[in-house]
């Protein structure tokens, strides 16, 4: 089992798999059993990766993991993997995920109303189609609360990406709303 360095934390920056502003409309939604994930991958280092689209370009240097945006008629699905880069995703597996959506603000990144993220995982990927590799990834789905966000071209949003083996390791995502 692979231990991740918390000094490398602050080094990675990462793209991950993001669905639909507005102006992606029709992409094919990534990961969960019975959908498919685009075969781009991009990698930052330190093993992790994620598949499918872009990160958004723009993104403030403190979130360690990339920035996306929420689509409030899509929702936002990253698909996450851990791996070396000859096998990106072979290690995803031995690790626990989780992670909470907060505003930019909180200290203490606990659980809010108006963005919900739930993971589920590990799902085998399926060599080509999915994530190139003969390993697993994690799928991390955000949603709409009942009080949803307003459309806003900010990062006020944030989530906190926690993964764990016998230590952990946190990544932030900057999360804006698109239509």
């Amino acid at each position: 089992m692979r231990v991740i360095s918390r000094w490398s934390v602050p080094a990675i920056t990462v793209s991950a798999a993001f669905l639909l502003s507005a102006c992606t409309g029709g992409s094919t939604v990534p990961g969960g059993p019975g959908n498919e994930i685009p075969s781009a991958s991009q990698r930052a280092g330190d093993g992790l990766t994620a598949f499918g689209a872009r990160s958004d370009a723009a993104c403030p240097k403190k979130f360690t993991a990339g920035c996306f945006t929420f689509s409030l008629s899509k929702g936002l699905r990253i698909s996450w993997c851990y791996g070396p880069s000859s096998d990106q995703c072979s290690t995803t597996q031995d690790y626990t995920w989780s992670g909470d959506v907060c505003s930019t603000k909180a200290k203490d990144c606990d659980a809010i109303e108006p963005l919900r993220a739930t993971w589920s995982g590990p799902y085998k990927c399926k060599v080509p189609k999915t994530c190139q590799s003969k390993g697993y990834y994690e799928l991390d789905t955000i949603t709409k609360g009942k009080k949803p966000p307003k459309p806003t071209k900010l990062y006020v949003y944030k989530q906190q990406v926690s993964i764990c083996s016998a230590s952990c390791v946190t990544y932030y995502i900057g999360i804006n709303v698109g239509k």
